[in-house]
């Protein structure tokens, strides 16, 4: 149980408390810290989400901060799942919240989004000015390291940037925001006053967000779990979409360039040109739902109808069924017949002409009459020609059984070279096989259709502990060689063995020893 724990500040992230409860608490180590609080030594630093959060709420809950508290007010959850489906915001939650193993940095979709995520941690001078004023101390805000925030939504002016890495990858450090973790710094510069106005217009929008997160999220499942069509209505209104709901695409992509500014949608990680054929802000209006970046949402709804505020209103009015487009069937020319018959012949000729060839071939020498017969003959077209070229692809297949046979003859050898090579040992792992072998990482459907190949996988690779032993030994040899005694806390060290970890690894070691000298290979 916590002796004692910092009061977060007004809109003070999660990974700032930590930092001022490691200068407080005495620990030289952070993992010391790491343990007290989380549970788990190994536990990385985090700014978005950090793991462990569950165990950490469990002794803060005596200080009036509960899980929901330290989630929804002090870590980025709130707008990473502003917009993603119900199961996948209680996927998270509940591994926050259970304290599972593991990352969800790829759910988050911190890891393969456009969207370029902060380096650095950044503030603001002036609240940090503020903060020393009223505090005696600053610290990290959580709308400061929010992707898409380059302005002080308060004070208006350019956010500085740190040398304080962002992601950790594998680090365990936290960092106060002491003057001398600040500088040096660098501001995020803004070139053009409008580029200025409309970061603005993001951090105040996204300020909403935190503040009314769940009202959005109600909205959002009110809609299904998207807002597809009421963009495509507010893109009505502007002329960008025609009474059946077919987008304007090449007016929609000018007007969405012509109002934001390139440079802030360059730094945003949003920018296309205007030979992109289907940019992302078409996909917002089409295709099937998934999970989307904020930032997404909050750039439509500034452009459809002037931000984040009057979106989630307009999703409060109206419901789904009065968004749907009703699309009129196609009235009946008056020359029907007439065309019908002209076009018919033009396409039975240009069979004749290219008997050998596809619809796709055909089409592009008459493509005019295609396009008439599939909007208006389309079962008739299908038909024709008759004999219908097969389709193109890949017609080779894999030999399974051949790979199968060959990868379970390498495994045993790769299996013996990696136990075998020289220098600190590594352990026998699924991929490090496959890699030795060439394979590389296949696929969980590839590995099913090897059966020997997984069998000699499973009979080869090496537990933890056999690992360990392995380490141990290589570890003594090491000692002996260079004059050093062979006692606990050196061998320890030189193996690499975590410090929880001694005491069992030390007791199989010695009776490993035992049995040696039983047996006669010890003197």
């Amino acid at each position: 149980m916590l002796s004692s724990f910092p009061n977060p500040y007004p809109d003070e992230i999660l990974y700032s408390t930590v930092a001022r409860y490691h200068q407080r608490s005495g620990n030289i180590l952070f993992r010391q810290t790491v343990e007290e609080l989380f549970g788990d030594r190994s536990a990385h630093s985090a700014v978005v989400l950090p793991a462990g959060l569950g165990a950490l709420a469990e002794q803060t809950e005596a200080y009036g901060l509960d899980f929901d508290c330290l989630l929804y007010e002090h870590t980025l959850y709130p707008y990473n799942t502003a917009f993603f489906n119900t199961k996948t915001a209680v996927e998270i939650y509940d591994w926050a919240k259970d304290s599972r193993p593991g990352s969800v940095n790829c759910q988050l979709g911190l890891y393969g989004s456009k969207i370029l995520q902060p380096g650095h941690l950044r503030f603001c001078p002036e609240c940090y000015a503020e903060e020393l004023k009223q505090f005696g101390e600053g610290y990290w805000h959580r709308i400061h390291q929010t992707p898409g925030v380059l302005i002080c939504e308060r004070h208006h002016c350019s956010l500085l940037e740190t040398t304080v890495p962002y992601l950790s990858k594998g680090s365990n450090t936290y960092t106060v925001a002491a003057p001398d973790k600040l500088f040096p710094a660098k501001y995020v510069s803004l070139p053009t006053p409008v580029a200025r106005q409309q970061a603005i217009w993001i951090a105040e929008d996204i300020r909403y967000l935190y503040e009314n997160y769940e009202r959005i999220r109600t909205a959002f499942n009110k809609h299904n779990s998207g807002f597809q069509n009421l963009f495509l209505k507010l893109l009505q209104t502007q002329g960008l979409v025609s009474d059946g709901g077919m987008l304007r695409i090449n007016a929609y992509r000018h007007r969405f360039l012509a109002y934001f500014d390139s440079d802030l949608l360059n730094k945003l990680g949003l920018s296309f040109d205007e030979q992109v054929g289907r940019p992302w802000i078409v996909s917002m209006c089409r295709g099937e739902k998934h999970n989307v970046h904020p930032l997404y949402f909050i750039l439509m709804a500034r452009f459809l109808c002037g931000g984040l505020a009057r979106l989630v209103d307009l999703a409060e009015k109206y419901t789904p069924a009065e968004l749907k487009f009703s699309v009129e069937p196609r009235k009946r020319v008056a020359d029907h017949e007439q065309k019908l018959e002209v076009y018919r012949s033009r396409w039975l000729a240009a069979c004749q002409q290219m008997p050998d060839a596809g619809q796709n071939e055909i089409r592009k020498t008459e493509g005019a009459a295609y396009t008439w017969l599939n909007r208006h003959d389309k079962e008739w077209l299908s038909q024709h020609p008759k004999e219908r070229k097969p389709r193109g692809g890949n017609c080779t297949y894999a030999d399974w059984a051949g790979r199968d046979s060959e990868y379970s003859k390498l495994i045993p050898e790769a299996a013996k070279r990696l136990r075998i090579q020289e220098g600190k040992p590594v352990q026998v792992t699924k991929t490090k096989l496959l890699q030795a072998i060439g394979c590389g990482m296949l696929p969980a459907r590839e590995l099913e259709r090897l059966p020997m190949t997984e069998k000699a996988i499973a009979q080869a690779v090496e537990d933890r502990m056999a690992y360990r032993m392995r380490k141990m030994l290589w570890a003594e040899q090491e000692l002996i060689l260079s004059g050093e005694p062979v006692v606990k806390w050196r061998l320890m060290k030189t193996a690499g063995i975590r410090d929880e970890d001694w005491d069992v690894c030390w007791d199989m070691f010695m009776d490993r020893h035992c049995v040696m000298l039983e047996e006669g290979f010890v003197s």
